[in-house]
């Protein structure tokens, strides 16, 4: 029932060509369907003719004047091995993630319309973010002339996009289990009642506008023991395997094409070959700024882990523990500390704030050695 609100967005990888499993009315996941794969082979057809536009500047190539052409060629094999990689591995992973999820909210026992203003609020922000690379596909369109390469990475957006929606759900979820510990600790009983949030506007636009991650009124919602704690953090452990798996790959790439775009556009602005110097701006930074999105929820979810480990310790110690929690708290304790839910792209790349300021600092060295090579040629 759970990846019911998943729909419109699946419905827009599907036509991307992303294939992912069909969501039901009911919230029941099925099998990717042949049209689907069939489709996403069409899409990457499409991609590859769009570059018979520069067949005559492939003929003429000249890479102190036509440095451009590099990472354009680059975003079409990125944006095409995205596609093949999620049709490779879409289907099994994805229907694994959505019984891991659909299994982490049944033991929730969140309400529906707790979930239901959680999703409003995901959508809100991650509609913003896709906006504003909207504009800027609608203005390369107004403005420049084929092969459209914004309007090209919309499959690495997309995916980027699916992996921020599962882990922006898993940081909501740890800090409900956060909640539940600091109540633990403070022996306060809660009152397991469900807020009225259909007449009160106000609080719902609050909530929604507002930048923190989190479930609406969870300190007041439901009650778990320190065994359900401990199913859903497994949970959420195996849901970040599964992404890794899924993912993992992708985020390299995307690694690679944030380095390559953000190199080549230094280069060809100081060198002065820019025709429109905003566009060479925008395919710049864009993939930084997605990668920035990552990190910041990537690094609160790590806060919320050491958070979890700072509390269960407290709770260790707490003389009025009582001795029966003892045990449950210690796997608890151990469970946090071997499985961190922390995401790594391929097992090299923490998705964190220092690997894009790494990125950045190799970005202008090689911006750097670039610019010495174009400028004594």
């Amino acid at each position: 029932m759970f990846y019911v609100y998943f729909r419109p967005f699946n419905l827009i990888c599907n036509f991307f060509g992303l294939s992912k499993p069909t969501i039901t009315v009911e919230g029941v996941s099925k099998n990717i369907s042949s049209w689907l794969k069939l489709w996403s082979i069409l899409i990457v057809l499409a991609l590859i003719s769009s570059f018979c536009f520069l067949s005559n500047q492939y003929v003429n190539f000249d890479i102190k004047h036509n440095l451009q052409i590099v990472p354009d060629i680059n975003d079409l094999i990125v944006n095409v091995l995205f596609i093949v990689i999620n049709n490779m591995k879409s289907e099994r992973i994805c229907m694994s993630l959505h019984q891991v999820f659909d299994n982490t909210f049944a033991h929730l026992n969140l309400d529906g319309k707790i979930l239901k203003l959680f999703f409003i609020k995901m959508y809100f922000w991650f509609s913003l973010l896709t906006i504003t690379f909207l504009i800027f596909i609608i203005m390369e369109i107004a403005h420049s002339y084929p092969p459209y390469i914004l309007l090209m990475r919309i499959p690495t957006f997309l995916s980027i996009l699916h992996l921020f929606m599962h882990l922006y759900l898993i940081l909501a979820t740890m800090k409900l289990i956060n909640d539940e510990l600091s109540t633990i600790l403070t022996h306060k009983e809660k009152i397991k009642t469900v807020p009225d949030v259909d007449n009160n506007l106000g609080r719902i636009l609050k909530y929604v506008t507002c930048p923190g991650i989190k479930f609406i009124d969870t300190e007041i919602l439901v009650q778990y023991d320190l065994k359900q704690l401990c199913s859903i953090y497994d949970n959420l452990s195996t849901s970040v395997q599964l992404l890794e798996k899924y993912h993992g790959l992708q985020i390299f790439l995307s690694i690679w094409l944030m380095f390559t775009s953000a190199v080549v556009g230094v280069t060809v602005i100081v060198c002065k070959q820019v025709q429109i110097l905003w566009l060479v701006i925008a395919k710049s930074t864009l993939p930084s700024v997605w990668c920035f999105v990552g990190c910041y929820i990537n690094d609160q979810l790590s806060r919320e882990v050491d958070q979890t480990i700072t509390l269960i310790i407290k709770i260790l110690i707490d003389y009025r523990c009582v001795p029966s929690r003892k045990p449950v708290l210690e796997t608890f304790k151990e469970l946090v500390s071997n499985n961190r839910l922390q995401f790594t792209a391929c097992s090299l790349f923490n998705l964190s704030y220092a690997m894009l300021l790494g990125t950045l600092l190799n970005v202008i060295t090689y911006s750097i050695i670039l610019i010495q090579l174009f400028t004594t040629m």
